[in-house]
């Protein structure tokens, strides 16, 4: 019987054992997750790092208080269009040190390209912070003076800083913005946000009725991006992708308006009309479908009733596949082997039963928690899909080695693998050479409202420019956040365009 056991004895360092009738079979070491939460160029935390350190406090009964600072570069691509890319990288490694050296009493991150990030918790002699005084410091001493082969330049910046226990990214991404719109190089979080606010109410309700009526009228529909099976050279599955038409020619990713459909009541209508679309298309075809449901659905009974009814209208359930993300949402199932809860117990005999009809089951994005390995026992997968950060990444040695260890897991429990993001020949060629049986990625196709009929790989590089660019971002129907797998983020800056201001997380980030 095989295990896996996963110890956290701090924020990062994870030790990952995998064992085989109690024998040690492969230790992977702690420095692999660096790659995960550490800038490679600077080595400075990254983005996902602060937002697991903000996250974790949260969960606190009393969440700390917390000063965040974004720091902008100013026209840093023309730094790197004048002097070139590798001394723009240099030059940010130095920013790196000096940002290190000179605020000692703050984490230091680098969370985009030429954006920098301090933090400080408050309980650290907050009262001796001094805003002017840090601005100064990031303007005159470490900004300027840096020298180049035959110079020295001063670079200019923006810096947005907030106070607060929480929202604190999304708080320092607005402010960020709005001190840009204002031609300020520093604004501090005690601007005046009701006329941010009252814009944002206006397009939240205008984008609201949009997606209400479109829901209303059916505007919801699938596209299908191809599963390419890499032992018999072809695609041998689909995996069905929700999209909204509103306005008679505007497509919306579910990131756009999966969090108003929860808000007016219209998520399990969605959930109903995927399936019925998609089935209701796949049905006589001779290939393989896979429907992404959330734990939500899962435990709603009217869902539930619905989806097995159309299990039975469907030529043959062995070709439906379920996705379930691997999230925490989903560890209430597994409790140290006893079933926790009503919902629990409501999801585990949905499972059963769509089982017992041939359907299979997959985890989504597993590796993205590096925790959650219990739950796939529990939930008795057919397929685990291996979280596509990890997928892109393969080429390093460390994250290569760490995707084995949880292709080698699968495969230890009897699942098949399917890799996701596999986006050219390279890392097509690492995935066969693991033995994963199946591949996901713009090589093989992007969605599209048909499928292809009969292609192999060869066929797939003409007809990929034919589909829809953009939808390896777009989000599935079961809309959870992962650790990783962060395509797009529900803590996005405040966008300019209606289309784009949807989540409430992100319109009222202060509530």
């Amino acid at each position: 019987m095989s295990s896996l056991i996963a110890d956290s004895s701090s924020r990062y360092k994870v030790k990952v054992v995998l064992c085989k009738d109690d024998k040690l079979i492969r230790e992977l070491d702690s420095s692999m997750l660096n790659k995960l939460f550490l800038d490679e160029l600077t080595s400075l935390q990254n983005r996902k790092s602060l937002k697991d350190i903000l996250e974790k406090d949260s969960q606190k009964e009393n969440p700390s208080d917390y000063i965040l600072m974004y720091i902008d570069i100013k026209d840093f691509g023309n730094i790197n269009e004048a002097y070139g890319e590798e001394f723009g990288n240099s030059l940010l490694v130095e920013i790196a040190k000096r940002l290190t050296i000179e605020f000692p009493e703050f984490e230091t991150f680098r969370i985009e390209a030429d954006i920098f990030g301090l933090l400080l918790q408050t309980d650290k002699e907050l009262s001796n912070f001094n805003e002017n005084a840090v601005k100064k410091k990031i303007e005159k001493d470490l900004l300027c003076s840096i020298e180049t082969e035959n110079d020295s330049i001063c670079l200019f910046s923006t810096i947005a800083l907030v106070h607060s226990n929480d929202k604190l990214i999304k708080k320092a991404e607005i402010t960020l913005r709005e001190a840009k719109k204002q031609k300020k190089d520093f604004l501090a979080h005690s601007f005046d946000i009701t006329e941010i606010y009252r814009k944002n109410r206006s397009n939240y309700k205008t984008m609201v009725q949009k997606v209400r009526i479109a829901i209303s009228e059916g505007k919801i529909f699938p596209k299908y991006q191809p599963i390419y099976s890499n032992a018999e050279n072809k695609i041998t599955r689909y995996e069905s992708l929700a999209r909204l038409e509103i306005n008679g020619n505007e497509i919306l990713t579910p990131d756009k308006f999966l969090s108003i459909a929860k808000k007016i009541n219209k998520y399990n209508d969605i959930t109903k009309i995927m399936v019925s679309k998609t089935l209701s298309y796949f049905n006589g075809k001779d290939v393989g479908v896979s429907l992404n449901l959330s734990l939500e659905d899962i435990v709603n009974d009217d869902v539930v009733e619905f989806i097995l009814k159309e299990i039975k209208n469907f030529h043959n359930p062995s070709f439906i596949t379920f996705e379930i993300l691997e999230d925490s949402s989903v560890s209430v199932i597994h409790n140290k082997g006893a079933i926790t809860n009503q919902k629990a117990k409501t999801a585990q005999n949905f499972f059963k039963k769509i089982k017992a009809f041939g359907c299979s089951i997959a985890i989504d994005d597993f590796g993205s928690g590096y925790s959650n390995f219990i739950n796939i026992i529990t939930l008795n997968p057919d397929i685990i899909k291996i979280d596509g950060t990890l997928v892109k990444n393969m080429h390093d040695k460390k994250i290569k080695l760490m995707t084995e260890l949880f292709v080698g897991y699968a495969k230890s429990i009897g699942c098949k693998v399917v890799a996701e993001f596999v986006e050219d020949e390279e890392t097509q060629k690492l995935v066969e050479q693991m033995g994963i049986e199946f591949s996901q990625g713009y090589l093989f196709g992007k969605p599209n409202r048909e499928i292809l009929e009969d292609s192999n790989k060869a066929d797939l590089k003409d007809t990929n420019n034919l589909m829809e660019s953009n939808s390896q971002s777009g989000f599935n129907i079961a809309l959870i956040a992962g650790i990783i797998g962060e395509q797009v983020e529900d803590d996005t800056i405040i966008a300019e365009t209606v289309s784009e201001t949807v989540s409430d997380d992100v319109l009222y980030p202060f509530s």
